[in-house]
């Protein structure tokens, strides 16, 4: 069983693979209308990029928030002058790309919303896993005692023996 993963990476890593699915289609759309196919195999390129970047924050990676702020940061910096260059070219590709960057900012923002100090919780392992025997001293319990409900077994015995006298 894999650890417990917080719900912002899970969600974060589906916006990811959103975007990656935007940015897919942008890339065909770009790469069947371009003279060259040097566009489109960039695209590939980063699309795997973004694809090893979404497993890593699937699985819960607290690292990737920083790896993910850098690249983003630095891409951000060259996105007007592509989106200008996408817009004069085919706006569905510039809309796109506008979608596309929203939604890898909004996992950006996913991923810092987790507190720092957050930790998986423990992964408790069954029996099976252990492979030990159950300890009955340890074990709870929620069977009470009872006194008057005990019965003596009957063992046969006259109700005299073992009394000392008549």
């Amino acid at each position: 069983m894999e650890p417990k993963v917080h719900e912002n990476y899970i969600k974060a890593s589906n916006l990811m693979f959103w975007a990656l699915g935007l940015g897919f289609i942008g890339s065909l759309i770009n790469g069947i209308l371009a003279d060259n196919g040097s566009a489109f195999f960039i695209g590939i390129f980063a699309m795997i990029f973004n694809l090893v970047f979404a497993l890593l924050t699937r699985q819960g990676h607290s690292w990737i928030k920083i790896v993910l702020a850098v690249f983003y940061g630095l891409g951000l910096v060259i996105v007007p002058f592509v989106l200008i260059a996408q817009f004069n070219t085919n706006p569905l590709v510039g809309f796109i790309s506008i979608t596309v960057t929203v939604l890898q900012i909004t996992a950006l923002v996913r991923l810092f919303q987790v507190p720092a100090d957050w930790v998986p919780p423990k992964v408790e392992e069954t029996e099976e896993e252990e492979g030990e025997t159950e300890d009955l001293q340890t074990k709870e319990t929620t069977e009470t005692y009872d006194p008057e409900e005990y019965v003596k077994p009957d063992l046969g015995m006259p109700e005299n023996y073992g009394k000392l006298g008549n």
